[in-house]
């Protein structure tokens, strides 16, 4: 049994031979080979060395490498007198250099990018006596900066600082309205808010031969809170309100109806409704606070719906009309404490057309919840009912067949 000591596990094979061929070994590394012989009896010894692979003339592998150079070195050729270095990262290899030494490097080249190279060996002839491996080898990768400072920005100024700029590269800075950059120095840059507005930072690594960046979100002064966006009846029977996040916001102070409701920091909140109130329109405000002060107001109005009632059927109606209550509605008003069963009262009821001419009006008795009325004959027509005249009234069109 032969076996091959290399990691990450040991090779291991049986022959019956007294040699055996391990392919597929790294270049220039050192095995541990282990020999063990047993006789028919079942009796065994082992022996073990050490053997290096060689390394072949030409062999290239890369000894240095940056964003914008590879420095590549290769085994030299007993032949040769110089070398041709090839990049070979296109359909067409393209000459870089002759040279007598045994590496190079190739400048000129671009960030984050893979390029192949190979090299051969020219006799004193002139002849191309052999050519080495194909290498493929990429170049650094620029990392996407990691900035760091403090949000709002005050017209007193904020420090942002890269924290993992590389030795060999710089940064770019560049702001959006409302900031000014007053400084900048090696990894960091300072801005003051010359307004008040959501804004941004963005910071670029620059290697020389590419570039890689990043934007962040931030507040210069104090500005207004973005549109109010309006979610009706969630949860049932309320409604929510919300804005976008304010970078470096401590607090957010919402009105309805111009009553403070909520000081906190939250971007989003719930208001209760007063479903009783049909038609009301409810006025939303929100300003933000932050270390540079507060805000302006964001302004948002939406009405109450306005349900019906009551259900008045059959419509069209040859006969008679029904007048009762509109379920939905009454358990709603009930469910929310307006009153112990939710209904209207039926004062009056009065029937008109399309002039105006009143062709039924009736008055009803206290606590009355449903009616219904004859109006076989009418003509045929489209009518109004006014329920509950005055204050509160509500009409409805009913068509008589």
């Amino acid at each position: 049994m032969v076996m091959l000591l290399v990691a990450p596990k040991p090779l291991q094979a049986t022959s019956s031979d007294s040699y055996y061929n391990f392919t597929n070994l790294a270049v220039g590394t050192t095995y541990k080979v282990t020999v063990t012989a047993t006789d028919l009896a079942g009796n065994s010894k082992s022996k073990e060395k050490s053997v290096t692979t060689i390394t072949p003339p030409l062999h290239m592998t890369y000894i240095a490498r940056s964003y914008c150079h590879l420095t590549l070195a290769w085994k030299s050729h007993p032949d040769a007198v110089s070398y041709k270095l090839y990049n070979a990262t296109g359909t067409t290899p393209v000459l870089l250099t002759t040279i007598s030494d045994t590496s190079f490097m190739v400048t000129g080249l671009t960030a984050n990018t893979t390029y192949k190279f190979y090299v051969t060996a020219i006799t004193s002839s002139g002849s191309e006596a052999a050519t080495g491996n194909t290498l493929s080898v990429s170049t650094l990768t620029i990392p996407t900066p990691s900035v760091s400072g403090t949000s709002p920005i005050c017209s007193t100024g904020a420090t942002y600082t890269v924290t993992n700029l590389p030795n060999e590269c710089y940064i770019d800075w560049d702001q959006g309205s409302g900031l000014s950059r007053t400084s900048a120095s090696g990894s960091s840059a300072t801005f003051k808010a010359t307004g008040s507005i959501n804004t941004w930072i963005k910071a670029t690594i620059n290697s020389g031969c590419g570039i890689e960046s990043k934007t962040v979100k931030v507040a210069a002064g104090t500005p207004k809170p973005g549109p109010i966006t309006i979610q009706w009846d969630v949860p049932p029977r309320r409604f929510t309100a919300s804005i976008e996040a304010i970078p470096g916001a401590t607090s957010y102070q919402w009105y309805l109806d111009g009553v403070l409701k909520y000081n906190s920091p939250e971007n989003v909140v719930i208001f209760q409704r007063d479903l009783s109130n049909c038609g009301h329109v409810y006025y939303i405000d929100v300003s933000q606070v932050n270390t540079c002060g507060t805000s302006p107001i964001s302004h948002a109005e939406v009405t109450e719906e306005c349900f019906k009632s009551f259900t008045v059927y059959p419509n069209p109606t040859t006969s008679t009309i029904n007048i009762t209550q509109n379920k939905t509605l009454s358990q709603q008003l009930s469910i929310a404490s307006l009153g112990s069963s939710g209904q209207k009262n039926i004062n009056s009821i009065k029937i008109i057309d399309y002039t105006g001419a009143v062709y039924i009006h009736r008055k009803y008795a206290i606590e009355t919840k449903n009616v219904r009325i004859n109006v076989a004959n009418l003509r045929h027509g489209t009518y109004q009912i006014i329920i509950n005249e005055g204050e509160g009234q509500e009409t409805y069109t009913f068509v008589k067949n």
